[in-house]
């Protein structure tokens, strides 16, 4: 058994793949995410940018949108209640979500109305649990190119791969070199158009042709990675993880070295701000901010709940995403701090 450490994520699709595989077996039957004046404020895992719209994932199935910079939030239609982890954008109109149970959700419509897209649980036979107590890998992660090739990552090396914009999934998991099964966390595009993997022990992988093949990367750290982005320069990427631990490559992963994030926190979400920054947020409500791979200031919350992403608002706002629901840093008052 794998050791899952600090993400709450991780704890959430264990202790759900274990309850799952303990279940009588029984028909398929998604049930719609029921529509709760507390959703704003309950677990949100993962929170994008749609064009003028932002969009954030969560527990029971909640999705969210907001079109005024986070001032205000509305309830997606969605179709399932299962732990929603993370969600990516293409364009204003075109996204998708994953979740447990294997789940990838499509939407058309800037996240208002979302349909499932592919279902785990169904490619195994359509029950719930199993005869044979069958454990559904959730999916972490998941991003689109826009030559409408896509990978979605998960746990126990589970990944999927689509050559049409997600008309239809392939497990790829066989294509990687993960004989030991370890987790994935995240997956991202640079701006290279090059793809990365991070995941459990220092799990690193790099795709050059959206993500048909992977090259096992030498790991600078032995240590769970929660993420992994881009910077503005091409070339550039950091991955990040337990313990504050961040490293940077400007040669796409071939080299990395340590930066010093001035957290003893483990870093769970970032964004790449229009300004080039990186701001990077984890455990205890610490928000990381920086211009360069080595300079960057540290600010917590006062309410200290741990935080799962974070996404730059048309109006420059930070929204958080966490324990607490949805969090607002506005513009003036990061830029005051600095």
């Amino acid at each position: 058994m794998h050791i899952i450490l600090s993400k709450v994520s991780f704890i959430l699709f264990c202790a759900v793949a274990f309850l799952s595989s303990a279940m009588a077996s029984t028909e398929l039957k998604r049930v719609p995410a029921l529509k709760s004046e507390k959703a704003a404020t309950s677990l949100l895992l993962g929170v994008s940018r749609a064009g003028n719209r932002l969009v954030a994932v969560g527990e029971r199935g909640h999705i969210l949108y907001s079109v005024d910079s986070g001032k205000s939030w509305q309830q997606a239609e969605v179709p399932v209640r299962q732990v929603l982890t993370n969600a990516y954008f293409l364009s204003p109109e075109k996204g998708w979500v994953v979740g447990h149970d294997g789940l990838i959700l499509t939407t058309e419509d800037g996240g208002t109305t979302w349909r499932i897209q592919y279902d785990g649980i169904a490619e195994v036979g359509g029950t719930v649990g199993g005869d044979e107590g069958a454990i559904v890998e959730p999916l972490m992660d998941i991003v689109v190119t826009s030559d409408q090739k896509g990978v979605a990552v998960g746990a126990y090396g589970k990944i999927l791969y689509t050559q049409n914009g997600g008309k239809s999934w392939e497990d790829w998991s066989a294509n990687i070199d993960n004989p030991d099964e370890l987790h994935y966390s995240a997956v991202t595009s640079t701006a290279k158009g090059v793809l990365f993997i991070a995941g459990e022990l220092g799990t690193l992988y790099r795709s050059m042709d959206s993500g048909r093949s992977w090259q096992t990367l030498t790991s600078p750290y032995e240590g769970s990675f929660f993420g992994v982005t881009g910077t503005a320069k091409a070339g550039e990427v950091l991955v990040y993880g337990l313990k504050g631990n961040v490293f940077y490559s400007e040669d796409l992963g071939d080299t990395w070295e340590k930066v010093t994030a001035g957290v003893e926190t483990s870093l769970n979400g970032s964004v790449l701000l229009a300004s080039g920054e990186l701001v990077l947020v984890g455990q205890s409500g610490v928000v990381v901010t920086g211009s360069q791979s080595s300079n960057f200031d540290v600010t917590r919350l006062q309410n200290g709940l741990w935080l799962s992403d974070v996404s730059e608002a048309p109006n420059g706002d930070l929204v958080l995403t966490g324990l607490g629901g949805v969090q607002t840093i506005p513009s003036k008052l990061r830029v005051a701090n600095q």
